[in-house]
């Protein structure tokens, strides 16, 4: 922090020193004066995308859904690509039951950034909960796609196979996963 505030006495106007400053008081666990320090951020570039996607965060963390997904919206309209943005929004949706809609940002994030494994884990337990276990299937190969040693995976994948009557890739899953 002491850096930083350094780094703003020589730059005071450079928007990424204010949202760094956030982000260290955050992990500090002083969430009102990170958000103080996002809120300097975006005085000083109203266009950034990050310091609305740490304080949807920050709100997301405290339960308070409805107002980070306005955050995660805003940081989507400065950034259309924040893939983080339209995940964590999924995630708000989600959790205040509005299912499409977190499906859509889920969908959205995968296709802004498809090497993020969170994402189609994301997707993968909501199709689990729902026992679509066709469209958990696609979810859980790209996630060993990402991550092809985990038991874990293999196991539920082996589930998901077997609730299909695909008896053999069944099979071949729960041997990977006692491997």
């Amino acid at each position: 922090v002491r850096n930083l505030r350094h780094a703003r006495s020589l730059s005071p106007g450079e928007w990424k020193i204010y949202g760094l400053l956030g982000t260290c008081f955050a992990r500090l666990g002083q969430y009102t004066k990170a958000l103080d320090y996002y809120r300097k951020a975006l005085l000083y570039n109203p266009q950034a995308s990050l310091p609305y996607l740490d304080m949807g965060k920050l709100y997301y963390e405290h339960k308070k859904s409805l107002l980070a997904k306005e955050y995660f919206s805003k940081a989507i309209a400065n950034n259309p690509r924040n893939a983080q943005a339209a995940y964590y929004a999924g995630r708000a949706a989600f959790d205040e039951g509005n299912e499409e809609e977190g499906l859509r940002w889920i969908t959205t994030a995968i296709k802004l950034d498809p090497d993020q494994i969170t994402f189609y884990e994301q997707l993968g337990s909501w199709y689990w909960r729902k026992k679509d276990y066709v469209h958990f299937i696609q979810a859980a190969k790209n996630m060993l796609r990402l991550n092809p040693e985990s038991g874990r995976l293999y196991h539920l994948l082996g589930i998901a196979y077997a609730e299909n009557k695909m008896y053999q890739k069944a099979f071949y899953c729960f041997t990977q996963a006692i491997k």
